[in-house]
Protein backbone atom coordinates (compact mmCIF):
# COMPACT_ATOMS: atom_id res chain seq x y z
CA UNK A 1 0.00 0.00 0.00
CA UNK A 2 1.35 3.58 -1.30
CA UNK A 3 -0.29 6.50 0.99
CA UNK A 4 0.89 9.40 -0.80
CA UNK A 5 2.26 12.52 0.98
CA UNK A 6 -0.49 14.68 2.14
CA UNK A 7 -3.48 12.57 1.49
CA UNK A 8 -2.35 10.55 4.81
CA UNK A 9 -4.61 11.80 7.49
CA UNK A 10 -4.18 9.83 10.48
CA UNK A 11 -2.06 12.00 12.79
CA UNK A 12 -4.68 14.55 12.08
CA UNK A 13 -5.88 14.74 15.95
CA UNK A 14 -2.43 14.28 16.99
CA UNK A 15 -1.65 17.58 15.56
CA UNK A 16 -4.48 19.80 17.00
CA UNK A 17 -3.52 18.24 20.28
CA UNK A 18 0.01 19.41 20.11
CA UNK A 19 -1.43 22.47 18.71
CA UNK A 20 -3.53 23.24 22.03
CA UNK A 21 -0.41 21.62 24.19
CA UNK A 22 2.45 23.30 22.44
CA UNK A 23 3.08 25.97 24.65
CA UNK A 24 3.12 23.98 28.07
CA UNK A 25 4.76 21.08 26.09
CA UNK A 26 7.22 23.45 25.33
CA UNK A 27 7.81 24.70 28.85
CA UNK A 28 8.00 21.21 30.38
CA UNK A 29 10.15 19.48 27.71
CA UNK A 30 12.73 22.49 28.28
CA UNK A 31 12.53 21.95 31.73
CA UNK A 32 13.18 17.96 30.82
CA UNK A 33 16.22 18.96 29.24
CA UNK A 34 17.28 20.77 31.86
CA UNK A 35 16.76 18.06 34.43
CA UNK A 36 18.54 14.86 32.02
CA UNK A 37 21.60 17.93 31.48
CA UNK A 38 22.04 17.93 35.09
CA UNK A 39 21.02 14.35 36.65
CA UNK A 40 21.99 12.05 33.53
CA UNK A 41 25.21 11.01 33.32
CA UNK A 42 27.45 11.45 30.29
CA UNK A 43 26.89 9.01 27.87
CA UNK A 44 29.24 6.97 25.79
CA UNK A 45 28.51 4.73 22.95
CA UNK A 46 29.28 1.20 22.94
CA UNK A 47 28.46 0.25 19.52
CA UNK A 48 28.76 1.54 16.35
CA UNK A 49 25.79 3.87 15.01
CA UNK A 50 24.56 2.77 11.62
CA UNK A 51 23.19 5.04 9.37
CA UNK A 52 20.98 4.04 5.80
CA UNK A 53 21.98 6.94 3.13
CA UNK A 54 20.68 6.61 -0.34
CA UNK A 55 18.77 9.48 -2.69
CA UNK A 56 14.77 10.23 -1.65
CA UNK A 57 12.53 7.51 -3.00
CA UNK A 58 15.10 5.09 -3.44
CA UNK A 59 13.96 2.64 -1.27
CA UNK A 60 15.57 3.74 1.69
CA UNK A 61 12.60 3.26 4.08
CA UNK A 62 11.77 -0.28 3.25
CA UNK A 63 15.23 -0.89 4.14
CA UNK A 64 14.75 0.97 7.41
CA UNK A 65 11.87 -0.76 8.53
CA UNK A 66 13.23 -4.45 7.98
CA UNK A 67 16.54 -3.62 9.57
CA UNK A 68 15.23 -2.36 12.51
CA UNK A 69 12.39 -4.83 13.08
CA UNK A 70 14.66 -8.17 12.25
CA UNK A 71 17.79 -7.03 14.01
CA UNK A 72 17.95 -5.93 17.36
CA UNK A 73 18.08 -2.01 17.35
CA UNK A 74 17.55 1.10 19.30
CA UNK A 75 16.38 3.95 16.99
CA UNK A 76 14.65 7.23 17.45
CA UNK A 77 10.78 6.27 17.93
CA UNK A 78 7.56 7.12 16.30
CA UNK A 79 6.81 8.36 19.65
CA UNK A 80 10.10 10.93 20.08
CA UNK A 81 8.68 12.79 16.67
CA UNK A 82 4.67 13.02 18.34
CA UNK A 83 6.52 14.73 21.77
CA UNK A 84 8.93 16.55 19.58
CA UNK A 85 9.11 20.04 20.33
CA UNK A 86 11.55 22.72 18.30
CA UNK A 87 14.94 23.18 20.44
CA UNK A 88 14.74 20.36 23.16
CA UNK A 89 17.43 17.74 22.95
CA UNK A 90 15.71 15.84 25.57
CA UNK A 91 12.91 14.27 23.70
CA UNK A 92 14.22 11.79 21.83
CA UNK A 93 16.02 10.49 25.22
CA UNK A 94 12.68 11.26 27.38
CA UNK A 95 10.55 9.42 24.57
CA UNK A 96 13.17 6.08 24.47
CA UNK A 97 12.53 5.74 28.15
CA UNK A 98 9.04 5.95 27.42
CA UNK A 99 9.24 3.45 24.48
CA UNK A 100 11.12 1.30 26.82
CA UNK A 101 9.19 0.99 30.05
CA UNK A 102 5.61 0.82 28.82
CA UNK A 103 6.95 -1.99 26.71
CA UNK A 104 6.31 -0.34 23.05
CA UNK A 105 9.52 -1.48 21.10
CA UNK A 106 8.53 -5.36 22.52
CA UNK A 107 4.68 -4.55 20.95
CA UNK A 108 6.65 -3.37 17.34
CA UNK A 109 4.15 -4.41 14.82
CA UNK A 110 5.63 -3.59 11.10
CA UNK A 111 3.20 -3.68 8.19
CA UNK A 112 6.64 -2.44 5.92
CA UNK A 113 4.05 0.02 3.75
CA UNK A 114 5.73 2.94 2.46
CA UNK A 115 4.70 6.63 4.62
CA UNK A 116 7.73 8.76 3.05
CA UNK A 117 9.51 7.48 5.79
CA UNK A 118 6.68 7.94 8.85
CA UNK A 119 6.78 5.82 11.39
CA UNK A 120 3.55 4.13 12.25
CA UNK A 121 3.10 2.84 15.84
CA UNK A 122 4.78 4.56 19.18
CA UNK A 123 7.05 2.04 19.46
CA UNK A 124 8.25 1.82 15.31
CA UNK A 125 11.31 3.40 13.97
CA UNK A 126 10.81 6.90 12.22
CA UNK A 127 13.72 8.65 10.50
CA UNK A 128 13.53 11.71 12.77
CA UNK A 129 13.91 14.50 10.33
CA UNK A 130 12.62 16.92 12.61
CA UNK A 131 15.16 15.98 15.51
CA UNK A 132 17.97 16.36 13.05
CA UNK A 133 17.05 19.15 11.13
CA UNK A 134 17.47 21.06 14.54
CA UNK A 135 21.16 20.47 14.35
CA UNK A 136 21.49 20.30 10.79
CA UNK A 137 21.45 22.95 8.42
CA UNK A 138 19.44 21.76 5.00
CA UNK A 139 22.81 20.98 2.72
CA UNK A 140 25.72 19.85 2.73
CA UNK A 141 27.65 19.48 5.55
CA UNK A 142 31.31 19.01 6.03
CA UNK A 143 33.42 17.67 9.21
CA UNK A 144 33.96 21.28 10.06
CA UNK A 145 30.80 23.01 9.80
CA UNK A 146 29.40 25.60 12.25
CA UNK A 147 26.58 23.19 13.06
CA UNK A 148 29.31 20.94 14.50
CA UNK A 149 28.23 23.04 17.93
CA UNK A 150 25.65 20.79 18.69
CA UNK A 151 27.90 17.95 18.79
CA UNK A 152 27.27 17.41 22.16
CA UNK A 153 23.58 17.45 22.07
CA UNK A 154 23.71 15.04 18.51
CA UNK A 155 26.12 12.37 20.50
CA UNK A 156 24.05 11.91 23.65
CA UNK A 157 20.71 11.67 21.75
CA UNK A 158 22.01 8.52 20.31
CA UNK A 159 24.12 6.87 22.64
CA UNK A 160 21.03 7.74 25.25
CA UNK A 161 18.93 5.95 22.88
CA UNK A 162 21.63 3.32 22.84
CA UNK A 163 21.89 2.73 26.23
CA UNK A 164 18.85 2.72 26.56
CA UNK A 165 17.77 -0.19 24.64
CA UNK A 166 20.88 -1.85 24.86
CA UNK A 167 21.36 -2.35 21.37
CA UNK A 168 22.94 -0.84 18.64
CA UNK A 169 21.67 2.62 16.90
CA UNK A 170 20.50 2.48 13.62
CA UNK A 171 18.76 5.71 11.97
CA UNK A 172 17.70 6.18 8.23
CA UNK A 173 17.54 9.82 6.93
CA UNK A 174 18.00 10.89 3.37
CA UNK A 175 19.72 13.88 4.60
CA UNK A 176 22.19 11.92 6.16
CA UNK A 177 23.65 10.95 2.25
CA UNK A 178 25.10 14.78 2.45
CA UNK A 179 26.11 14.59 6.24
CA UNK A 180 28.29 11.60 6.43
CA UNK A 181 31.41 13.82 6.45
CA UNK A 182 29.82 15.62 10.00
CA UNK A 183 28.52 11.96 11.22
CA UNK A 184 31.63 10.54 11.59
CA UNK A 185 33.29 13.77 13.32
CA UNK A 186 30.79 13.53 15.41
CA UNK A 187 31.07 9.50 15.81
CA UNK A 188 34.95 8.18 14.54
CA UNK A 189 33.26 4.36 14.40
CA UNK A 190 29.71 5.08 12.74
CA UNK A 191 28.72 2.64 9.74
CA UNK A 192 26.84 3.36 6.68
CA UNK A 193 24.00 1.39 4.45
CA UNK A 194 23.52 2.46 0.94
CA UNK A 195 20.77 1.80 -0.25
CA UNK A 196 20.74 1.33 -4.40
CA UNK A 197 18.04 1.62 -6.95
CA UNK A 198 18.04 1.77 -10.87
CA UNK A 199 18.35 5.76 -11.09
CA UNK A 200 15.86 6.05 -13.81
CA UNK A 201 13.23 4.14 -11.31
CA UNK A 202 14.68 6.70 -8.70
CA UNK A 203 14.01 9.63 -10.55
CA UNK A 204 10.76 8.84 -11.86
CA UNK A 205 9.62 8.28 -8.28
CA UNK A 206 10.72 11.84 -7.42
CA UNK A 207 9.08 13.25 -10.68
CA UNK A 208 5.60 11.56 -9.15
CA UNK A 209 5.96 12.83 -5.51
CA UNK A 210 6.99 16.17 -6.90
CA UNK A 211 4.23 16.33 -9.68
CA UNK A 212 1.52 14.03 -7.94
CA UNK A 213 2.05 13.55 -4.39
CA UNK A 214 4.25 16.72 -2.65
CA UNK A 215 2.92 19.07 -1.97
CA UNK A 216 -0.75 18.93 -1.64
CA UNK A 217 -3.30 20.67 -4.01
CA UNK A 218 -3.96 23.31 -1.53
CA UNK A 219 -0.49 24.30 -1.24
CA UNK A 220 0.95 23.54 -5.01
CA UNK A 221 3.06 26.80 -5.90
CA UNK A 222 2.29 27.80 -9.99
CA UNK A 223 5.73 26.39 -10.28
CA UNK A 224 6.54 23.36 -9.45
CA UNK A 225 10.64 23.74 -9.35
CA UNK A 226 10.27 25.43 -5.90
CA UNK A 227 8.81 22.83 -4.46
CA UNK A 228 12.39 21.21 -4.02
CA UNK A 229 11.74 17.39 -2.70
CA UNK A 230 14.09 16.12 -0.05
CA UNK A 231 18.20 16.09 -0.25
CA UNK A 232 19.95 18.48 -1.47
CA UNK A 233 23.25 17.67 -3.00
CA UNK A 234 25.56 20.03 -2.76
CA UNK A 235 25.54 21.12 -6.28
CA UNK A 236 22.27 22.24 -5.66
CA UNK A 237 22.37 25.66 -6.21
CA UNK A 238 23.32 24.97 -9.81
CA UNK A 239 19.95 22.59 -9.95
CA UNK A 240 17.44 24.05 -9.14
CA UNK A 241 16.86 26.48 -12.06
CA UNK A 242 16.50 23.45 -14.17
CA UNK A 243 13.32 21.63 -15.50
CA UNK A 244 11.44 18.97 -13.01
CA UNK A 245 13.16 16.20 -15.28
CA UNK A 246 16.69 17.54 -14.74
CA UNK A 247 16.17 18.64 -11.38
CA UNK A 248 15.07 15.12 -10.15
CA UNK A 249 17.83 13.33 -12.20
CA UNK A 250 20.43 15.57 -11.15
CA UNK A 251 19.41 15.29 -7.59
CA UNK A 252 19.55 11.22 -8.11
CA UNK A 253 22.77 11.92 -9.80
CA UNK A 254 24.76 13.90 -7.65
CA UNK A 255 23.16 12.62 -4.33
CA UNK A 256 25.00 9.18 -5.29
CA UNK A 257 28.34 10.68 -6.40
CA UNK A 258 28.07 13.16 -2.78
CA UNK A 259 28.31 9.80 -1.43
CA UNK A 260 31.03 8.20 -3.46
CA UNK A 261 33.15 11.32 -2.75
CA UNK A 262 32.83 11.12 0.87
CA UNK A 263 32.92 7.27 0.63
CA UNK A 264 36.45 7.17 -0.47
CA UNK A 265 37.23 10.12 2.72
CA UNK A 266 36.02 8.42 5.00
CA UNK A 267 36.97 5.09 4.21
CA UNK A 268 35.00 2.20 2.03
CA UNK A 269 35.48 -0.01 5.13
CA UNK A 270 32.29 1.98 6.66
CA UNK A 271 29.93 1.12 4.05
CA UNK A 272 27.77 -1.51 2.69
CA UNK A 273 25.74 -1.70 -0.07
CA UNK A 274 22.52 -2.98 -0.69
CA UNK A 275 20.81 -2.87 -4.51
CA UNK A 276 16.81 -2.74 -3.49
CA UNK A 277 15.56 -5.08 -6.54
CA UNK A 278 18.21 -7.86 -4.47
CA UNK A 279 15.91 -7.00 -1.11
CA UNK A 280 12.25 -7.19 -2.51
CA UNK A 281 13.76 -10.72 -4.01
CA UNK A 282 15.29 -11.78 -0.93
CA UNK A 283 14.93 -9.91 1.84
CA UNK A 284 16.38 -12.55 4.32
CA UNK A 285 19.29 -13.30 2.14
CA UNK A 286 20.42 -9.26 2.53
CA UNK A 287 19.10 -9.01 6.30
CA UNK A 288 21.72 -11.76 7.40
CA UNK A 289 24.16 -9.29 5.04
CA UNK A 290 23.34 -6.75 7.28
CA UNK A 291 24.01 -8.48 10.70
CA UNK A 292 26.98 -9.93 9.66
CA UNK A 293 28.41 -6.41 8.26
CA UNK A 294 26.98 -5.22 11.70
CA UNK A 295 28.24 -7.37 13.83
CA UNK A 296 31.65 -7.29 11.73
CA UNK A 297 32.17 -3.71 12.50
CA UNK A 298 31.31 -3.42 15.85
CA UNK A 299 27.99 -3.11 16.21
CA UNK A 300 26.81 -6.81 17.13
CA UNK A 301 23.57 -7.64 16.52
CA UNK A 302 21.30 -10.77 15.40
CA UNK A 303 17.88 -11.55 14.06
CA UNK A 304 15.09 -11.37 16.52
CA UNK A 305 12.20 -11.41 14.23
CA UNK A 306 10.98 -13.07 11.11
CA UNK A 307 10.23 -11.79 8.17
CA UNK A 308 8.23 -11.82 5.07
CA UNK A 309 10.36 -13.91 2.33
CA UNK A 310 10.07 -11.35 -0.51
CA UNK A 311 7.92 -7.81 -1.38
CA UNK A 312 6.32 -6.84 -4.73
CA UNK A 313 8.81 -5.08 -7.17
CA UNK A 314 8.12 -2.99 -9.71
CA UNK A 315 10.73 -1.57 -12.53
CA UNK A 316 7.64 -0.21 -14.43
CA UNK A 317 6.98 3.12 -16.06
CA UNK A 318 4.58 4.70 -14.09
CA UNK A 319 4.52 8.42 -16.05
CA UNK A 320 3.37 9.70 -19.50
CA UNK A 321 6.40 8.29 -22.34
CA UNK A 322 7.66 11.12 -23.06
CA UNK A 323 8.88 12.70 -19.73
CA UNK A 324 10.05 8.94 -18.89
CA UNK A 325 12.36 8.88 -22.18
CA UNK A 326 13.54 11.99 -21.26
CA UNK A 327 14.75 11.67 -18.34
CA UNK A 328 16.30 7.93 -19.47
CA UNK A 329 17.70 10.05 -21.93
CA UNK A 330 19.29 12.48 -19.42
CA UNK A 331 20.63 10.01 -16.83
CA UNK A 332 22.40 8.51 -19.47
CA UNK A 333 24.19 11.37 -20.34
CA UNK A 334 24.98 12.00 -16.26
CA UNK A 335 25.96 8.25 -16.01
CA UNK A 336 27.40 7.20 -19.09
CA UNK A 337 25.96 4.42 -19.38
CA UNK A 338 22.25 3.05 -21.04
CA UNK A 339 19.45 2.84 -18.27
CA UNK A 340 17.05 -0.12 -18.15
CA UNK A 341 14.15 1.21 -19.83
CA UNK A 342 10.17 -0.71 -18.89
CA UNK A 343 9.20 -0.96 -22.76
CA UNK A 344 6.02 -2.79 -21.80
CA UNK A 345 3.42 -0.14 -21.07
CA UNK A 346 2.10 1.01 -24.33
Amino acid sequence: MRVPLGVNTRNAPIQGLKTILRPPARLAFNMLSWVEGKVSPEYELRYSPTFIIGPPRIGSALLYQIVTYALGTSYFTSLAIRLYVKGSPAIPIFAARLAKGFGLVKRHHETFESYYGNGLGPGGPDEGSQIWNQWFPERYVGSEDRCMRFHRDIYQAVAATERIFDRPFVNKDNWHSVRIQALVHIFPKALFIECLRDPLATAQSIFIARTQDFPTSNQKPKDLRAAWFSVKPREYESIKGKGLIEQGCEQVYFTEQNIATDRATVGEHRFLSVNYRELCQDPRREIRKIADFMTNHGAPTQIIRSIPASFNFSGKRKIDKASYLAMAAYLEKLYGRPMEIDNTNP
